[in-house]
């Protein structure tokens, strides 16, 4: 490999882990909102249901962008029950 080559290489590592730790200090947020439309369920089901589909469905894509299967799994999880139907 080149100079070039090892220096964008660097460059790249470097870019990766930022957006990795941007990721995870993100998560605290991001639990926090995914709460917060649990919370809205008794208010306005659809409403909170489509708010926790739509969080869940961007934390599971994050997540699998980083390998995070800690996360994935859980956040695909949600989506789904998020999806379906409550039965009256």
């Amino acid at each position: 490999m080149t100079d070039d080559g090892r220096s964008k290489l660097a460059e790249l590592e470097q870019r990766l882990a930022r957006l990795a730790a941007s990721m995870r200090a993100s998560l605290p947020d991001r639990a926090k909102e995914i709460r917060e439309a649990v919370a809205r369920l008794g208010e306005d089901e659809a409403s909170g249901r489509a708010a926790i589909r739509r969080l869940a469905h961007r934390l599971r894509g994050s997540a699998a962008s980083f390998g995070a299967a800690m996360l994935t799994e859980p956040a695909t999880s949600r989506s789904s029950r998020a999806t379906r139907r409550r039965s009256p």
